[in-house]
C-alpha cells in the first residue's frame, strides 16, 4: 500500500472509526486522492481526515453523501483548497 496514490471505497459503509484508522495509516501517506462518496462517516470522519499527519498531499477528496456539516466542509476546503473538495 506503500505507493497507493488513489483510494475510492464509495458506498462502503464506512464509518469515522474507520476513516480515523485510515488516516492514522502511516503507509497512506503517499495518498492524493480520496473517495468516500456515500459513507456514513459524519463530521467525525471529517474531522479525522482534517487531523490526519498523513494526509497533507490529498489533491482530491470525494464526501458527497458523507454527512460531514457544512463547517467541517469549510474547514476542509480552507485545508486542502476549493477546488479539491467535493461535498
Amino acid at each position: 500500500f506503500g505507493r497507493l496514490e488513489r483510494l475510492a471505497l464509495c458506498e462502503n459503509r464506512a464509518t469515522a472509526a474507520g476513516v480515523e484508522a485510515l488516516a492514522a495509516a502511516p503507509h497512506l501517506a503517499r495518498l492524493r486522492s480520496l473517495n468516500l462518496y456515500a459513507n456514513p462517516i459524519g463530521p467525525a470522519g471529517g474531522r479525522a481526515i482534517l487531523a490526519s499527519r498523513h494526509w497533507g498531499g490529498l489533491t482530491e477528496l470525494h464526501l458527497v453523501g458523507c454527512g460531514i456539516g457544512i463547517e467541517v466542509a469549510n474547514d476542509l476546503r480552507w485545508v486542502y483548497g476549493d477546488q479539491a473538495i467535493k461535498v
